[in-house]
């Protein structure tokens, strides 16, 4: 402290000299030597500044934080652990022999930060690397956000607003499980259902909807509902944390527990564009938040005679297909049934149908049937998530149910 008095007064001397001079210079010299001396004395009071610096407040700020994930949930420790490497920077002045400490919200704990043998120090301009400091994430939860603080407890900070730093955080799998359209109503509206059996259960639904993603077909899983005399195929796929935390997605209603039906427009499958569907549900306490996986809704394309080969070519990568493409009825406006589809795809495919039951695996199909040979060979491939008990051969096929078939008969034919 006496060596900082002592520069003190060292350099206000050089200071009043060098004004002295300039009053002198100002008198009896040119406007040149004036301006010279001038920009002298304004260098040595910018030096004296950065070197008294030291005095002069902190202003501490986190500018990044790292996760690095070192535990999943257990039973007995329902908790996501990470270490998190926090990035402390000084906009103010040399912060020296600091108590700081580091914390989060949401019950984290609070560190004491030494990096001297008296505490902490950092330099203005500076930044230092906190390390390691452990951060818990709810179980339960899919996402949220954690804010971790920086504080000097002992001395000032010019800045308390740049302290603080929220941490997003996101974990797969979706705590909404099991999600599906389980009916389509009189009024065109279909119903979502779910597993309503988690934690979440307490809180308000949200439904989150757009039109603005691109999925890669090979993530997409195809499903189908019933419902107005039409099977609706649609497509369920995994939500990550890019699309959770997208700006796209809009809320379209929170909706009835146990009775979840909306629409998005007056007839959702028959749209010229696909919507896409996820439910949030927010804890108000905290922020945390679980969510669904998506529903992709396609538009509802029957396939007519007239366009059968031409699809079905299109979709194998050859006209071969086209061989097994037989009609007892030739009227080329007449819609394909699933039936006549499945047959079509099997025998191009040359799939063993031989192999079969007594018994039916669906309720809407007979042995005498035609069609109960290839029905079971279906079923026979793990599909019963998918068409469930009732396979309906009569009604209209859709582009979508002749895509899914061809591609999951394909890679069994490999």
């Amino acid at each position: 402290m006496k060596k900082q008095n002592i520069k003190t007064l060292v350099y206000a001397t050089i200071a009043g000299i060098c004004l002295g001079g300039g009053v002198y210079f100002s008198i009896l010299n040119t406007p040149s030597d004036k301006t010279f001396m001038e920009t002298s004395v304004l260098t040595i009071l910018k030096a004296i500044n950065q070197d008294l610096a030291v005095d002069a407040p902190a202003d501490l700020e986190i500018t990044d934080v790292t996760l690095r994930k070192v535990y999943d949930p257990m039973p007995s420790f329902n908790y996501y652990k990470y270490l998190a490497d926090i990035t402390v920077s000084n906009n103010g002045g040399t912060l020296v022999n600091a108590n700081v400490v580091i914390k989060g919200d949401n019950n984290q704990k609070s560190n004491f930060v030494r990096n001297t043998t008296k505490g902490f120090y950092l330099q203005k301009g500076g930044s230092y690397v906190i390390r390691d400091y452990e951060v818990l994430f709810d179980g339960d939860y899919n996402g949220g956000k954690i804010n971790l603080t920086v504080e000097a407890t002992d001395k000032p900070d010019t800045n308390l607003k740049n302290n603080s730093y929220a941490v997003n955080i996101f974990e797969l799998p979706a705590k909404i499980k099991a999600i599906e359209l389980s009916a389509i109503n009189d009024d065109k509206s279909f119903v979502v259902n779910f597993d309503k059996s988690s934690a979440f259960d307490k809180y308000s639904l949200k439904m989150l909807t757009t039109r603005q993603y691109n999925f890669p077909e090979d993530t997409l899983k195809y499903a189908e509902v019933y419902g107005l005399g039409h099977v609706y195929g649609y497509y369920k796929t995994r939500i990550s944390s890019d699309i959770a935390q997208s700006t796209s997605w809009q809320e379209i209603n929170t909706f009835a527990k146990d009775k979840p039906a909306v629409k998005f427009t007056e007839n959702s499958f028959e749209d010229a564009d696909e919507h896409y569907l996820f439910i949030k549900s927010v804890n108000p306490e905290n922020g945390y938040y679980v969510v669904s996986d998506i529903v992709k809704f396609p538009r509802y394309k029957e396939i007519v005679r007239n366009d059968f080969a031409k699809t079905l070519a299109e979709y194998t990568g050859t006209t071969s297909a086209n061989d097994s493409v037989v009609f007892e009825d030739v009227n080329p406006e007449k819609p394909v049934t699933r039936g006549e589809v499945l047959k079509t795809v099997l025998d191009h495919y040359k799939t063993n149908v031989g192999n079969i039951g007594e018994a039916s695996s669906f309720e809407d199909i007979q042995k005498e049937n035609s069609i109960f040979p290839y029905a079971e060979a279906l079923y026979g491939k793990d599909l019963a998530d998918t068409f469930g008990h009732f396979f309906r051969p009569n009604l209209p096929a859709t582009k979508d149910y002749l895509k899914f078939l061809i591609q999951h008969f394909e890679e069994s034919s490999i």
